[in-house]
């Protein structure tokens, strides 16, 4: 690397903390150069100086070659691009006996009085500022039923692995790869942190690193310029190189005067590079070695499923409301519940089940499911107003409110005049 150095005058300190630096695993700038008039820069470079411009952008340097990394048994089809690995395939764990549960279990609902009902439609109708409270006032309560609306949800916690190539920049000493390198399945990762949330960490694959030549600099630390092309002198951008330029006086006659951008030189000293014509390599930042690793990337995904057996409201207003939990069942694989009395359950987990095993075979590990029963308690509330027959339902232990007809909902246009 000395022969690329830039040749200094008389300073031998500062030449010799522009060594020290050079070799520093982080990119010089330009004011951090000392500018110099011979170009250090070694490689092929134009036979004459080409033209100034500032809109010229650095191109990203390119991706390696697959030559650079290390044919590795278990990773041969690996890339710098994530690379799903598929999980083993594993036993079917043997199923143990179910409780049956009965919807008797839950209890009978508690009968809502009228009281209740009405309070509960009061606070749904403050929250509406067009709806009229008059009609609460004189409203008579015809029939309020009651029931339960079941509320199933299963959650899948998955695990899927991915590996790709990675490298960085390396400053020390030179080492090969030693030992064997375990399957991506086999490398140890924490347990599971966040219940159902979704997670994802990357860890090196053990085995997998090695030190290599950077393949953008072939070692030396720096490539030559983009701006100046190695030359370390561009064209003077005011003049085009012709030391002078041409302009009109006050009285509209051509004058020609030296150019005061280039000093009547033609040329002017590389901003990018301060005249060295070479800058330090993007890639390795200047140490002129590369570690590439394997690197596994972990993601942590879940699934969910939901079904309401009340088909008479929204599944959304059943899920919202609060409700009594009456079947719970956490493992690594779940059967499907076939012992609830309510059938449309028994028939939705088996559905439910068979269809997030299809959504991860052969993506994604399962780490653990979650079966769970909702009982939410449903008031079907009929009054009537001004002779005319009238509905809604309190759903839940905490009271919300479904309707969808309500007597008076007009405001007779004051929104539109507030």
């Amino acid at each position: 690397m000395d022969e690329l150095l830039p040749l200094l005058d008389d300073d031998e300190e500062e030449q010799q903390t522009f060594q020290q630096a050079s070799q520093k695993p982080f990119p010089l700038t330009a004011a951090q150069l000392t500018p110099v008039e011979t170009p250090t820069f070694r490689g092929a470079i134009p036979e004459i100086d080409v033209d100034e411009n500032q809109k010229k952008k650095k191109e990203p340097p390119p991706d390696p070659p697959l030559s650079l990394f290390d044919r590795i048994e278990g990773y041969t089809h690996t890339t710098l691009k994530p690379h799903l690995i598929p999980p083993p395939v594993e036993p079917q764990p043997k199923r143990g006996a179910r409780t049956k549960v009965e919807t008797n279990n839950v209890g009978r609902v508690e009968q809502l009085s009228e009281g209740e009902a009405l309070d509960a439609l009061s606070k749904e109708v403050n929250k509406h500022f067009c709806w009229g409270k008059k009609p609460l006032r004189n409203l008579l309560f015809t029939r309020i039923g009651a029931n339960h609306a079941f509320d199933y949800s299963l959650k899948t916690y998955g695990e899927a692995r991915f590996v790709k190539w990675t490298y960085k920049p390396h400053v020390g000493d030179v080492y090969t790869r030693t030992g064997s390198a375990p399957s991506a399945w086999d490398v140890a990762s924490p347990p599971p942190r966040n219940g159902f949330k979704d997670d994802e960490f990357s860890v090196e694959v053990p085995h997998t690193s090695s030190t290599k030549t950077c393949y953008h600099c072939n070692r030396f630390g720096h490539v030559r310029c983009f701006r100046c092309m190695g030359r370390g002198k561009l064209k003077c951008g005011q003049c085009r190189g012709l030391k002078q330029r041409k302009h009109k006086d006050r009285n509209g006659r051509d004058q020609i005067e030296t150019c005061t951008r280039c000093a009547g030189i033609g040329r002017r000293r590389c901003p990018e590079c301060v005249g060295h014509g070479q800058t330090t390599c993007d890639v390795c930042v200047g140490s002129g070695q590369l570690r590439v690793v394997i690197m596994l990337t972990i993601k942590r995904t879940s699934l969910e499923e939901h079904h309401v057996s009340d088909a008479t409201l929204p599944g959304q207003t059943i899920q919202a409301a609060d409700g009594i939990e009456v079947y719970k069942e956490r493992g690594n694989r779940l059967a499907p519940i076939n012992t609830f009395a309510n059938e449309s359950v028994n028939t939705h987990s088996h559905h439910a089940i068979q269809a997030h095993a299809s959504k991860i075979r052969g993506k994604a590990r399962m780490l653990y499911q979650q079966q769970l029963v909702r009982a939410v308690p449903v008031h079907e509330c009929d009054y009537a107003h001004d002779s005319r027959a009238y509905r809604f339902y309190v759903v839940g232990t905490d009271h919300n409110v479904e309707v969808d007809d309500y007597p008076q909902k007009s405001c007779m246009g004051l929104c539109a005049i507030l």
